[in-house]
């Protein structure tokens, strides 16, 4: 039984095919240019006994990073797709393989759920043409966009048998995971069911996009939308931007945005982080928010802040039916303007600058709304990770959830809703415990359980 997927995906940085067998015998045809990524990609395809081939072209007179991140978006993709409904399969894998003095080991579940812990430590900066950083970022990409949870360690002296035993141990963790159970029938589920592929339809369309937006450096409350959008079936994710400072995990948002390739609109504070200036100083809680931001913008690298520079003013997106949907962060017209459930209609108007869209998604209030608005609508999916409000004492409270919405376009019929999901609050504790932000108590005060829905 043969489950073929072939993707071809080309942007102005790279362009790639990937085709996956997952019921081959290890046939393996590869060309990226990288020849350590080359060497990798065949271990995987003769130790998952995948027949793969792998074609791809990038801007290596750059670096190599684009070309490693996109093969493993990719390939990521092509597994997914591979899989279909995933019934019948084992889901869950797990191998050990050692490599001389390196002992790696890699565990993964077809969860739907996108997640990676990653332990390695490298004693060089490449292996030929590979930076040895981006092999956690190759894995993460797989991650995300293979819709599984994935655990990877290894311990080891050299750093070529280091990362040789992680690729093959996840050829061997695959292999197992994408097996039949011959005793199974349907998704090995509690819940009954499994992801299902993204499907377009000529003529019939069927789309759905997530929307995120305000992130603010809080990557606990991104890992738990991500998990909640990726139960959804998603099509799309576009993130309204606001991503990285105001959180103790601005590197771990930003790196697991990156991951996720979708687009991202530039927030006000994502373009003061590029070239930060001093606030207006009125009272303390501005000197202690202008400390936290300037610490945040302070954690990126210069990579980092190039993959910035990447985010638009706006995102516009055909949904089909001679409708769009217009994203961006304050208003079309710039990213500090404030648009509420009480802007006037001649004030909106003027803010939405004239444009025409069915859509009209912007973030920067924090504050979830769906307006009507003309024959169209104004949505806000509120706040990934600073869903504030004030309290009837007039105080801020932060509770522990994230919040996002849905666009479903359906044969020509129109959805839109809002969501939130909870998190643990000690998750939240723990991470800005751990982080060297500045006034981690003063960011802490706010915060109190939250609830889903």
């Amino acid at each position: 039984m043969g489950r073929t997927t072939m993707i071809h995906r080309q942007t102005g940085e790279t362009d790639i095919t990937v085709t996956l067998n997952l019921d081959g015998t290890g046939q393996h045809e590869i060309s990226t240019g990288i020849g350590f990524l080359d060497h990798m990609l065949t271990a995987v395809a003769v130790h998952g006994l995948f027949d793969l081939q792998v074609q791809a072209t990038g801007d290596l007179h750059i670096d190599s990073h684009h070309t490693i991140e996109d093969v493993g978006i990719v390939f990521g993709q092509v597994l997914n797709n591979a899989l279909g409904d995933r019934k019948g399969i084992q889901r869950v894998g797990h191998a050990y393989v050692p490599m001389d003095e390196a002992l790696a080991f890699v565990a993964l579940d077809f969860s739907g759920r996108p997640y990676t812990i990653f332990q390695a430590t490298w004693a060089t900066p490449t292996i030929g043409q590979f930076p040895t950083d981006l092999v956690q970022h190759f894995f993460e990409s797989v991650a995300v966009h293979g819709r599984m949870t994935l655990h990877a360690k290894v311990d080891g002296r050299n750093d070529h048998h280091k990362a040789e035993a992680l690729f093959k141990a996840l050829a061997r963790a695959l292999r197992t995971a994408v097996d039949f159970d011959p005793r199974r029938a349907d998704v090995a589920s509690t819940k009954g069911t499994g992801p299902q592929p993204v499907r377009h339809f000529l003529g019939d369309l069927v789309m759905k996009i997530a929307l995120i937006s305000d992130i603010h450096g809080n990557f606990v409350a991104l890992t738990a939308v991500l998990a909640a959008i990726a139960q959804e079936k998603f099509d799309q994710i576009v993130c309204l931007g606001d991503v990285v400072v105001g959180g103790p995990q601005p590197r771990e948002v930003l790196t697991a945005v990156r991951a996720l390739s979708c687009p991202v609109v530039m927030g006000n504070t994502d373009e003061w982080l590029l070239s930060p200036t001093p606030f207006t100083i009125r009272s303390e809680a501005d000197q202690i928010l202008y400390d936290v931001e300037l610490w945040g913008a302070g954690q990126l690298t210069g990579e980092d802040k190039a993959f910035v520079r990447t985010f638009q003013p706006t995102i516009e997106l055909d949904l089909g039916y001679g409708r769009s949907l217009l994203c961006f962060h304050g208003s079309p017209r710039h990213n500090m303007e404030v648009i509420r459930a009480t802007t006037l209609d001649e004030e909106l108007a003027e803010k939405l600058g004239g444009v025409q869209a069915a859509i009209f998604a912007g973030g920067h209030t924090h504050t979830p709304l769906l307006r009507r608005y003309g024959d169209g609508f104004v949505l806000n999916p509120g706040s990934v990770g600073l869903p504030f409000y004030r309290g009837a004492d007039g105080r801020f409270i932060n509770p522990a959830r994230a919040e996002y919405a849905l666009v479903t376009v359906d044969n020509g019929r129109l959805d839109i809703t809002l969501h939130r999901v909870a998190y643990n609050l000690d998750d939240l504790r723990t991470a800005v415990t751990r982080s060297a932000m500045p006034h981690p108590d003063h960011f802490l005060t706010d915060w109190v359980p939250g609830e889903s829905q």
